[in-house]
């Protein structure tokens, strides 16, 4: 098979551009990720041997702590949309299909970015407010 056979399978099938980008914010996600993940499995290790759920809502409503896992929470949705993405673009072969899909998924992901900070902003003023402890 010759060059040119191969350069005629491939044109016109678009450009990387997209793909390259898609593949940096998948690997930039995961780098961001990892010691997030790390930190959050620390601090969850050590809430459980406290035993007490106070100190869970102490942990959640420190500002440093409610900052990190608002971060966490939002690069891991992108980067399981994004990982979900890859995987309807190689399986899903109806256009339309792939893009109804696509739009369901990233208003599940946003529903669920926004109704995890509203979950631990509720968490946050329930301790501050309601539990007599400031």
């Amino acid at each position: 098979m010759s060059l040119k056979n191969l350069a005629g399978k491939v044109k016109g099938h678009g450009s990387s551009k997209f793909s390259t980008l898609h593949f940096i914010r998948q690997r930039f996600t995961a780098i961001i990720l990892v010691p997030l993940f790390i930190w959050l499995t620390f601090c969850i290790v050590n809430l459980i041997k406290s035993s007490s759920s106070e100190n869970v809502i102490l942990f959640i409503s420190h500002p440093m702590n409610f900052t990190l896992i608002v971060i966490f929470i939002l690069f891991f949705l992108y980067h399981g949309y994004l990982g979900m993405n890859d995987i309807m673009k190689d399986y899903i072969k109806c256009e339309t299909l792939y893009k109804f899909l696509n739009k369901i998924l990233l208003v599940i992901c946003i529903l669920t970015y926004f109704v995890s900070i509203i979950n631990f902003i509720f968490y946050h003023l329930l301790f501050r407010y309601f539990s007599g402890m400031s």
